[in-house]
């Protein structure tokens, strides 16, 4: 159960690795802001790349890490937040072969305490 300014909710995840891919690539996790709004994120890694499983994590990771601390409205952290993940996995894609080439798709869904709903997305998820 998450409260953010009155906002009471419950939300409930079910993933599957699919029948295609050995591995799920699914992250997910919320956060509720400074100014009282609920942010919920899903990343899913792009399957059959490498370590689309540590770029669905970054993602969700980076994106709640911004917007626990950002008091910019809604259009603005989710712009800020979600090009500020893709910054740090291409950044960690170039320093470290290993997961070179990695990728994720991202839905953002903010809840604000004056009902407004705000959604964002990249890749083929949507929300």
């Amino acid at each position: 159960m998450s409260a953010a300014a009155g906002l009471r909710m419950r939300s409930v995840l079910e993933s599957d690795r699919g029948l295609v891919r050995g591995a799920n690539e699914d992250a997910h996790g919320q956060v509720a802001t400074p100014d009282g709004a609920l942010l919920l994120v899903v990343a899913d890694g792009v399957g059959g790349h490498v370590a689309g499983d540590v770029a669905s994590q970054m993602a969700v990771d980076v994106i709640l890490e911004i917007a626990a601390s950002s008091r910019a409205g809604p259009e603005a952290l989710l712009r800020e937040a979600i090009r500020e993940a893709n910054d740090r996995i291409l950044n960690r894609g170039s320093r470290e072969p290993e997961v070179a080439g990695m990728g994720t798709t991202v839905v953002a869904l903010l809840l604000c305490p004056d009902g407004d709903a705000w959604t964002a997305h990249v890749g083929d998820s949507r929300a």
